[in-house]
């Protein structure tokens, strides 16, 4: 939980896991998949959540402040695996905007951590 949005609230960014556990009805937010999904304050979402399919898997998400004072979100998604090469890396505004995406590497670059 952090406050990424500056409101004086914090706001929710779980991680999710595909499990694939319960998949004989169609749910909106099937464990089929992971999901990257941030709640306001009030528990409503930030912006539509978006679906990362795989029957295993899982999304983690992270705030990125600068020192402007500006938050950014640095996610990875696997895909049921813990190699490198299966993940997906990426950073979003806090609407759920992807302004880049990549290998761990280029992330590694774009962070400074090089």
């Amino acid at each position: 939980m952090d406050d990424i949005d500056a409101d004086g609230f914090d706001e929710m960014l779980p991680g999710t896991f595909a499990s694939s556990n319960y998949n004989d009805e169609p749910f909106v937010y099937s464990d089929t998949s992971s999901w990257f999904m941030v709640f306001d304050h009030d528990l409503k979402f930030m912006f539509p959540p978006v679906e990362f399919p795989s029957p295993t898997g899982g999304v983690g998400i992270f705030p990125l402040k600068a020192p402007d004072g500006s938050v950014n979100i640095l996610g990875s998604a696997n895909y049921g695996s813990l190699n490198h090469k299966m993940r997906k890396y990426f950073i979003s505004d806090i609407n759920g905007k992807v302004l880049r995406k990549g290998p761990r590497k280029l992330m590694i670059h774009i962070l400074g951590l090089d």
